[in-house]
């Protein structure tokens, strides 16, 4: 999760948008995917919305940058982020749901270290 995380993160911060590095975040939600899909659907109501979130939230992230408009093409085929109001409220949208789910992350994480 960490990795995804500091890669998500640079790449929503970034001053331009790093393509290299989108190819490798939507490498890792893949193999995150991968790694979480024979994870046990528990009972405990808590448990299961935990397991949801933590499988569905690299796609989750991924499909709201293309949804959402936060990048457009230039004549020269470069690649930048949207300058319209929209795409501005979206792409800080997109970053505090990121910072969110990081802080959940680190919060479960520490509560079960001190369980």
């Amino acid at each position: 999760w960490n990795a995804f995380y500091d890669k998500a993160r640079r790449f929503m911060t970034a001053n331009a948008p790093n393509m290299t590095l989108l190819g490798e975040i939507r490498k890792d939600a893949d193999s995150f995917g991968k790694r979480t899909k024979d994870m046990v659907e528990f009972r405990d109501p808590t448990v299961k919305y935990e397991t949801s979130r933590i499988k569905s939230f690299p796609r989750s992230l991924l499909k709201a940058v293309f949804e959402a408009a936060l990048t457009q093409t230039s004549a020269d085929n470069t690649v930048m982020w949207g300058t319209t109001f929209f795409a501005i409220h979206n792409r800080s949208a997109v970053r505090i749901a990121l910072d969110e789910e990081n802080r959940k992350h680190n919060a479960s994480t520490t509560f079960k270290a001190l369980a």
